[in-house]
């Protein structure tokens, strides 16, 4: 197993930050401004929609992945570890196209939780993390080369 291609854990916050718990909209926005809140609003929603997705579906393709190799020959398990493969690549390039576009549109501007960083921070944020997950496809693409020969 290369375990490189699964998210690191977080390392444990030493200070508790209290951050809105849903995206706050800053008041005194123009319509245009509004109506690019709203656009980029949804746009997070998805994003975040999708992570959860793709997150449970990595400790799926995990779980296999152990499984196989304590016994490559199971070829039930196998199958089902290429189409659970092939199901998290898609996954994780569609929401990758979602968060690209996110930044693209400079979404970025938004403070959403409050947290007090700056538009800088929160794109750099967002461009290594699509980072992050173009690694963790290249992983996952090696993975099925080597249970799925494909």
């Amino acid at each position: 197993i290369d375990p490189s291609w699964f998210p690191p854990q977080a390392a444990k916050p030493k200070t508790v930050t209290v951050t809105p718990a849903e995206p706050v909209k800053p008041t005194g926005l123009s319509a245009a401004k509004q109506k690019k809140w709203q656009e980029c609003k949804e746009m997070h929603d998805d994003y975040k929609s999708a992570e959860a997705a793709n997150a449970s579906l990595a400790a799926q393709v995990k779980k296999l992945l152990e499984a196989i190799n304590n016994n490559p020959k199971d070829a039930a398990a196998r199958h089902q570890l290429c189409i659970l493969l092939d199901q998290l690549i898609d996954l994780l390039k569609d929401s990758t196209k979602i968060r690209q576009k996110y930044v693209d549109k400079g979404c970025d501007e938004f403070d959403w939780f409050k947290r007090g960083t700056t538009e800088a921070e929160r794109r750099q944020a967002h461009v290594d993390h699509l980072a992050q997950v173009d690694r963790q496809i290249k992983g996952l693409y090696k993975d099925r080369k080597q249970w799925c020969g494909k």
